[in-house]
């Protein structure tokens, strides 16, 4: 449409412009050239992501067990549910309205809501579940599931993020499935979404479109598989069926069957759990994507002096 010409533009403006053009992924690499926007030499810099992930700060164990309970009491979460988490803007482009839709599907007849969920709605947040919710953090490891425990968990949506209503809003079925769903729990914007992580069992990032998104890198430096969408950065991440799954984009159905084989299939869950932080270590550690960016000044500096 008349956007992606727009935007199609702007990025041959800014390509045109620079002296060494570096994509922050393949996928976006290949866009550039699919859609005819520089015939520039493009270069990836290490694995992609233009400045990795700090494992230090995204690590299971900065997050206490008794910070983790403190939080799941007061969100009403107990150790027989699975928790999906998405982080990030509330809007449609993020595949929000089909995360809720997914979620909805995937508990009819919705779960009953607990006396534990209700009582952690203060006076203040009763009226909304939209408002945001504090929490302590501290050193803790991720837990994993009870493979031991045959009781088939509950599910439960944490949604962490602003909800926007000016741009992108989202539709007034899924506004009210956030609002009245007694499975869905959303906090607001969080300074820090360690402890968010540290009390889920798996993120669902079902955005549309990315460059090379930090949230699926964070997830999985805190222990967690991802389902995520066939888009660029988020199918760089995640490789199928080892740190988690992927799904077309805009694809409820896909979403919700994706979402139904973490809880049943415990060996699967286990699997691609054990990997996440591995295969996040290996590939986006900070300190490989800057000696990367380094080592790429260095030469640019030493070809300059040369061309001299």
């Amino acid at each position: 449409g008349a956007m992606q010409k727009i935007l199609i533009a702007m990025d041959r403006l800014l390509c045109w412009a620079a002296t060494n053009i570096y994509p922050e992924g393949q996928g976006v690499k290949n866009d550039l050239i699919n859609y005819k926007i520089t015939d520039e030499p493009l270069k990836v810099l290490a694995n992609g992501n233009v400045n990795g992930i700090d494992l230090q700060h995204f690590d299971p164990e900065m997050v206490s067990p008794d910070a983790q309970q403190q939080l799941k009491n007061e969100l009403g979460i107990t150790e027989n549910d699975f928790v999906f988490i998405f982080v990030g803007r509330l809007v449609s482009d993020k595949g929000i309205n089909e995360l809720i839709s997914a979620f909805s599907a995937l508990t009819h007849p919705p779960v009953i809501a607990s006396e534990a969920k209700q009582s952690h709605l203060t006076p203040k947040t009763q009226h909304s579940k939209l408002n945001t919710h504090s929490a302590s953090e501290a050193k803790q490891s991720h837990p994993k599931l009870n493979t031991q425990n045959s009781t088939p968990k509950t599910p439960k949506l944490l949604l962490v993020g602003p909800l926007e209503t000016d741009l992108d809003p989202l539709r007034s079925e899924t506004l009210e499935k956030i609002e009245n769903h007694p499975g869905i729990i959303s906090v607001g914007f969080q300074s820090d979404v360690r402890p968010y992580f540290a009390i889920s069992d798996a993120l669902a990032f079902p955005s549309y479109r990315e460059g090379f998104p930090n949230v699926v890198m964070q997830a999985g430096s805190m222990g967690l598989p991802s389902i995520v969408t066939d888009i660029n950065g988020c199918n760089e991440i995640i490789e199928e069926g080892k740190n988690g799954l992927i799904v077309p984009a805009k694809d409820e159905n896909a979403l919700a069957k994706a979402m139904a084989r973490l809880i049943e299939d415990v060996p699967l869950y286990d699997r691609l759990q054990s990997n996440a932080r591995g295969m996040i270590t290996s590939r986006y550690e900070q300190h490989v994507v800057w000696e990367a960016l380094l080592e790429e000044y260095q030469r640019l500096i030493e070809e300059h002096k040369n061309n001299k």
